[in-house]
């Protein structure tokens, strides 16, 4: 049996969750224990991967990756470290030059100028190569990547990667919803305006952004390439529940997920309030977002899973399950040359 099922609960009268009934309910009122199960299972898996992030690596000279992140932005900002930590004497000078710095934007300016062309392959459902998709495909993402600017995009992500030594970036595809205010009626002799209020959803287009490599877990950072990764998590944060729910709210749990500032503390064990605490940091407020993708449960389909704030909002399969690929690219103009496996150098 497949590991995931469209996540709908139901109320007494049998009616799917996230509407006016269920309102005033609590997650613990409508969570099942094949949810739980899964629940737990991604953020067992995220402990796992939080301890591969922050482990330290000889690539990284026996530092973490948070450590050589730090480090090497502070060396590209030429931050000036004091006289103590470098074993210099007072009379010795204690200065940093912004020359590499300097030589890494004029290289980077001149380089992002030529963005470079795209590979798209695309399969029938026969598993045959389908051109006339390709092609179509290729010209949606051309297209989108024309309404930004392509140049200063490829700009900061080879800055990063200087700075960074890797750099991940998210390729997907996104539908908007929002609200408009349409006039139902006008009154030429009073001037009054009847209005309404009206739900869009935009057609959908490619988007492409920049992942931080503290907001992606993986496995095993001896897997070069991040396609080949058994799982992968990508953490987010939001502040603001307007942020939270402009994104997330079109998903039916939605309504259970609470801010950390109103957590019930009665109910941690509920939702799993020690499994993802500590991902806040020194936080107080917030949602703290876990998207799980493993592509090697479930042959041919893998799964996909959302949760936030310990409720689960969504439980499926791999967008592209029958090629089992992620929404991932890794741009890459710099390698470590200790070990060419090493994906995070």
């Amino acid at each position: 049996m497949p590991e995931y099922a469209p996540v709908v609960t139901e109320n007494a009268a049998g009616a799917p969750a996230g509407g006016e009934a269920d309102s005033k309910k609590e997650w613990g009122d409508v969570i099942t224990d094949a949810q739980k199960e899964r629940i737990s299972f991604v953020y067992a898996e995220r402990s796992d991967m939080v301890l591969v992030r922050d482990d330290s690596y000889v690539q990284f000279n026996d530092r973490t990756l948070k450590e050589f992140i730090d480090d090497s932005e502070k060396r590209l900002n030429a931050y000036v470290l004091d006289r103590q930590s470098q074993g210099k004497e007072d009379w010795q000078a204690n200065f940093s030059t912004r020359a590499y710095a300097n030589k890494a934007k004029a290289l980077l300016a001149a380089t992002a100028r030529d963005v470079p062309d795209m590979h798209i392959s695309a399969v029938n459902d026969d598993d045959q190569f389908d051109h006339f998709v390709e092609e179509v495909t290729k010209s949606l993402v051309k297209h989108s990547y024309a309404q930004d600017n392509a140049q200063e995009d490829l700009f900061f992500l080879g800055w990063s990667n200087l700075g960074h030594g890797t750099v991940l970036s998210y390729e997907g595809f996104d539908i908007q919803s929002y609200e408009r205010k349409r006039i139902k009626s006008y009154n030429l002799l009073t001037g009054d305006v009847e209005e309404e209020v009206v739900k869009r959803e935009s057609y959908g287009e490619p988007v492409s952004y920049e992942l931080g490599l503290m907001d992606v877990l993986i496995k095993n950072a001896y897997i070069r390439n991040i396609q080949d990764q058994p799982a992968i998590i990508i953490e987010e944060y939001y502040a603001d529940e307007d942020r939270f729910k402009a994104i997330y709210g079109k998903y039916p749990n939605s309504i259970y997920v609470k801010d950390a500032k109103d957590f019930p503390t009665d109910k941690g064990e509920t939702y799993f309030h020690a499994k993802w605490k500590e991902a806040l940091g020194n936080k107080q407020k917030g949602f703290y977002v876990c998207r799980y993708m493993n592509k090697f449960r479930n042959p041919g389909s893998g799964i996909y899973r959302i949760v936030a704030n310990g409720v689960e909002l969504f439980n499926g399969p791999m967008m592209w399950r029958d090629v089992g690929r992620r929404n991932f690219g890794r741009p890459m103009y710099l390698r470590t040359v200790c070990k060419h496996r090493f994906l995070l150098g």
